[in-house]
Protein backbone atom coordinates (compact mmCIF):
# COMPACT_ATOMS: atom_id res chain seq x y z
CA UNK A 1 0.00 0.00 0.00
CA UNK A 2 2.98 2.27 0.95
CA UNK A 3 4.61 1.38 -2.82
CA UNK A 4 1.39 2.28 -4.12
CA UNK A 5 0.93 5.62 -2.21
CA UNK A 6 4.70 6.55 -3.30
CA UNK A 7 4.34 5.67 -6.68
CA UNK A 8 1.17 8.31 -7.54
CA UNK A 9 3.61 10.86 -5.87
CA UNK A 10 6.16 9.81 -8.09
CA UNK A 11 6.13 13.01 -10.39
CA UNK A 12 5.93 15.58 -7.13
CA UNK A 13 9.14 13.87 -5.63
CA UNK A 14 10.91 14.09 -9.40
CA UNK A 15 10.05 17.55 -10.25
CA UNK A 16 10.85 18.97 -6.59
CA UNK A 17 13.70 16.90 -6.14
CA UNK A 18 15.05 17.58 -9.62
CA UNK A 19 14.25 21.59 -9.48
CA UNK A 20 15.79 22.11 -6.04
CA UNK A 21 18.51 19.54 -5.24
CA UNK A 22 19.84 21.45 -2.10
CA UNK A 23 18.88 21.16 1.53
CA UNK A 24 16.31 23.23 2.39
CA UNK A 25 14.26 22.18 -1.12
CA UNK A 26 10.51 22.55 0.88
CA UNK A 27 11.44 26.00 1.81
CA UNK A 28 12.69 27.11 -1.53
CA UNK A 29 10.07 25.09 -3.35
CA UNK A 30 7.37 27.26 -1.46
CA UNK A 31 9.48 30.51 -1.18
CA UNK A 32 8.96 30.10 -4.92
CA UNK A 33 5.57 29.57 -5.17
CA UNK A 34 3.69 31.34 -2.24
CA UNK A 35 4.48 33.91 0.24
CA UNK A 36 7.65 34.09 2.63
CA UNK A 37 5.65 33.73 5.40
CA UNK A 38 4.40 30.34 4.16
CA UNK A 39 7.73 29.54 3.30
CA UNK A 40 8.95 30.65 6.77
CA UNK A 41 6.53 28.64 8.59
CA UNK A 42 6.98 25.55 6.56
CA UNK A 43 10.84 25.84 7.41
CA UNK A 44 10.09 26.42 11.23
CA UNK A 45 7.54 23.23 10.87
CA UNK A 46 10.33 21.18 9.14
CA UNK A 47 12.78 22.22 11.72
CA UNK A 48 10.50 21.48 14.84
CA UNK A 49 9.82 17.68 12.85
CA UNK A 50 13.36 16.75 12.44
CA UNK A 51 13.69 17.51 16.60
CA UNK A 52 11.03 15.56 17.29
CA UNK A 53 12.23 12.79 15.02
CA UNK A 54 15.72 12.45 16.42
CA UNK A 55 13.85 12.49 20.19
CA UNK A 56 11.68 9.98 18.77
CA UNK A 57 14.80 7.86 16.98
CA UNK A 58 17.21 8.26 20.09
CA UNK A 59 14.41 7.65 22.68
CA UNK A 60 13.39 4.18 20.54
CA UNK A 61 16.91 3.19 20.22
CA UNK A 62 17.97 3.71 24.07
CA UNK A 63 14.39 1.64 24.74
CA UNK A 64 15.48 -1.53 22.12
CA UNK A 65 18.97 -1.34 23.91
CA UNK A 66 17.36 -1.10 27.41
CA UNK A 67 15.44 -4.49 26.65
CA UNK A 68 18.76 -6.17 25.17
CA UNK A 69 20.78 -4.96 28.05
CA UNK A 70 19.18 -3.87 31.41
CA UNK A 71 21.61 -1.70 32.73
CA UNK A 72 20.74 1.03 29.84
CA UNK A 73 18.79 4.20 31.18
CA UNK A 74 16.72 5.02 28.51
CA UNK A 75 16.10 8.86 29.66
CA UNK A 76 20.08 9.57 30.12
CA UNK A 77 20.72 7.36 27.13
CA UNK A 78 18.67 9.36 24.57
CA UNK A 79 20.18 12.40 26.16
CA UNK A 80 23.45 11.27 25.41
CA UNK A 81 22.93 10.02 21.93
CA UNK A 82 20.91 13.70 21.31
CA UNK A 83 24.13 15.26 23.24
CA UNK A 84 26.67 13.28 20.79
CA UNK A 85 24.84 14.51 17.20
CA UNK A 86 24.36 18.06 18.83
CA UNK A 87 28.18 18.03 19.73
CA UNK A 88 29.11 16.85 15.73
CA UNK A 89 26.91 19.76 14.21
CA UNK A 90 27.86 22.60 16.40
CA UNK A 91 31.61 21.14 15.31
CA UNK A 92 30.65 21.93 12.18
CA UNK A 93 30.76 18.59 10.97
CA UNK A 94 27.56 18.12 7.67
CA UNK A 95 26.76 16.00 5.67
CA UNK A 96 29.35 14.18 3.27
CA UNK A 97 29.48 11.85 0.74
CA UNK A 98 31.70 9.63 3.05
CA UNK A 99 29.27 9.64 6.21
CA UNK A 100 26.87 8.84 3.63
CA UNK A 101 28.20 5.63 2.21
CA UNK A 102 29.87 4.61 5.42
CA UNK A 103 26.08 4.68 6.70
CA UNK A 104 24.82 2.99 3.41
CA UNK A 105 27.85 0.23 4.12
CA UNK A 106 26.61 -0.22 7.86
CA UNK A 107 23.33 -0.93 6.70
CA UNK A 108 23.94 -3.05 4.45
CA UNK A 109 26.32 -5.35 6.67
CA UNK A 110 23.72 -5.35 9.29
CA UNK A 111 21.17 -6.49 6.78
CA UNK A 112 23.64 -8.91 5.49
CA UNK A 113 23.94 -10.51 9.45
CA UNK A 114 20.36 -10.76 9.25
CA UNK A 115 20.23 -12.98 6.16
CA UNK A 116 22.63 -15.10 7.27
CA UNK A 117 20.92 -15.77 10.50
CA UNK A 118 17.63 -16.30 8.96
CA UNK A 119 18.96 -18.62 6.07
CA UNK A 120 20.60 -20.78 8.48
CA UNK A 121 17.39 -20.47 10.75
CA UNK A 122 15.64 -21.72 7.86
CA UNK A 123 18.04 -24.27 6.82
CA UNK A 124 17.55 -25.59 10.02
CA UNK A 125 13.65 -26.37 9.29
CA UNK A 126 12.48 -24.49 12.47
CA UNK A 127 9.72 -23.35 11.08
CA UNK A 128 7.84 -22.86 14.70
CA UNK A 129 7.85 -19.16 15.00
CA UNK A 130 6.71 -18.43 10.98
CA UNK A 131 4.10 -21.21 11.60
CA UNK A 132 2.93 -19.74 14.84
CA UNK A 133 2.72 -16.05 13.69
CA UNK A 134 1.35 -17.06 10.48
CA UNK A 135 -1.52 -19.27 12.46
CA UNK A 136 -2.18 -16.33 14.87
CA UNK A 137 -4.80 -14.04 14.42
CA UNK A 138 -4.47 -10.34 14.90
CA UNK A 139 -5.74 -9.67 18.38
CA UNK A 140 -7.93 -6.77 17.21
CA UNK A 141 -8.97 -8.26 13.60
CA UNK A 142 -7.50 -7.95 10.15
CA UNK A 143 -8.50 -4.10 9.42
CA UNK A 144 -6.87 -2.13 12.11
CA UNK A 145 -3.27 -4.64 11.52
CA UNK A 146 -3.59 -3.55 7.95
CA UNK A 147 -3.97 -0.08 9.13
CA UNK A 148 -1.10 -0.43 11.60
CA UNK A 149 1.39 -2.28 8.75
CA UNK A 150 0.40 0.95 6.58
CA UNK A 151 1.29 3.09 9.03
CA UNK A 152 4.38 1.64 9.82
CA UNK A 153 5.51 1.44 6.46
CA UNK A 154 4.95 4.82 6.12
CA UNK A 155 6.96 5.82 8.82
CA UNK A 156 9.64 4.03 7.31
CA UNK A 157 9.60 6.49 4.35
CA UNK A 158 9.54 9.80 5.91
CA UNK A 159 13.57 10.22 5.82
CA UNK A 160 12.99 9.85 2.36
CA UNK A 161 10.30 12.53 2.33
CA UNK A 162 11.39 15.08 4.31
CA UNK A 163 14.82 14.67 2.76
CA UNK A 164 13.44 16.51 -0.17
Amino acid sequence: LVAVILFLFRSIYSEVGSALPLNGGTYNLLLNTTTKFAAALSASLTLLSYVATAVVCATSSMAYLHEVWGDVDVFWGAILVLGFFASLALLGITESAFGSLLIFVVHILSLLVFVIFASNFVWNGDWFFLEYNWGTAPPRGDALAIYFGFTTGLLGITGFETSA
